[in-house]
C-alpha cells in the first residue's frame, strides 16, 4: 500500500485537529506535522519533505499564493491541495496558477477530503464542482466558439478531457493506442495554444472556453 505523508497548514486550530483525526483513520495517509502559520508551515516542508501539502487560502502572515510559492522553491514534487471556505474567482485563479493540484471547499465529504489527498498525490487534478461551475459561469459572456474551434485540434481537444478526468500522459497513451511521446507532444501544444504552464491551467482555460463541459451530474456532488 502507498504511504502519502501529508502536512496541514491552517489557521484554526479546531480545523487542523479535526482534519488530523479524520486523517489518522487512513493507514495509507500520516500526517507528519500541522501548522497555523505560512512561514511555520514552509520550516514544516523543509523539514518533512512531504507528499501533499493541505493548504487554506488565507493565513494571518502570509498569502497562500506566497506559501505555494515557496513550497515550490523547496520542491516541485510536493502536490498541493487547497482546502477553503472562499470561493472568490480571483483567489481560485491565483492559488491555480501559483501551483495548486486542487481547490476544494470545506463543506465537502470526508470521504471527498480523503480521496482528494489521494488524487493529487497520483498527479490528477482535483476542482471542487461549485469552482468548475463558478469558472465556467464567469467566463459564459467572454466565450468566443469560432475561437474555441480553432484554438485546439479535435485530437488535442480530447487529450484536454482525458486530463480533467484525472488520466496520466502514460493512461490517456493507452487509451488512445498512441505513444506516451505523443501524448506529451501533444500536452505540450496545448499548453501553448492556451498560453497556460500546467495541466491545472489548462483543465481551468478549457473550462472557461466550453472545451471542458462540467455535467449536470457533476454540478449536484
Amino acid at each position: 500500500m502507498e504511504h502519502i505523508k501529508v502536512t496541514l497548514i491552517d489557521d484554526h486550530s479546531l480545523v487542523l485537529e479535526s482534519l488530523k483525526s479524520l486523517l489518522s483513520q487512513y493507514e495509507d495517509i500520516e500526517v507528519v506535522g500541522v501548522s497555523t502559520t505560512g512561514r511555520d508551515g514552509i520550516h514544516l516542508i523543509e523539514k518533512k519533505k512531504p507528499d501533499v501539502c493541505v493548504l487554506d487560502v488565507r493565513l494571518p502572515d502570509m498569502s497562500g499564493v506566497e506559501v505555494i510559492n515557496r513550497i515550490r522553491k523547496i520542491s516541485d514534487e510536493i502536490s498541493i491541495l487547497c482546502l477553503s471556505s472562499f470561493d472568490s474567482k480571483y483567489e481560485i485563479s491565483e492559488m491555480i496558477s501559483a501551483g495548486a493540484s486542487g481547490y476544494l471547499l470545506k463543506h465537502v465529504t470526508a470521504e471527498e477530503f480523503v480521496n482528494a489527498i489521494r488524487m493529487v498525490h497520483k498527479g490528477s487534478i482535483v476542482l471542487h464542482p461549485d469552482i468548475a461551475r463558478k469558472i465556467l459561469e464567469y467566463s459564459k459572456t467572454l466565450r468566443n466558439e469560432e475561437a474555441v474551434i480553432n484554438k485546439l485540434s479535435s485530437r488535442e481537444i480530447e487529450v484536454l478531457r482525458l486530463m480533467w478526468k484525472g488520466m496520466s500522459n502514460k493512461e490517456i497513451a493507452n487509451y488512445l493506442y498512441l505513444s506516451e511521446d505523443t501524448i506529451k507532444t501533444h500536452v505540450s501544444r496545448i499548453f501553448q495554444k492556451l498560453n497556460v504552464r500546467n495541466r491545472v491551467e489548462a483543465i481551468t482555460e478549457g473550462i472557461k472556453l466550453g472545451i471542458i463541459e462540467v455535467t449536470e451530474e457533476q454540478q449536484q456532488k
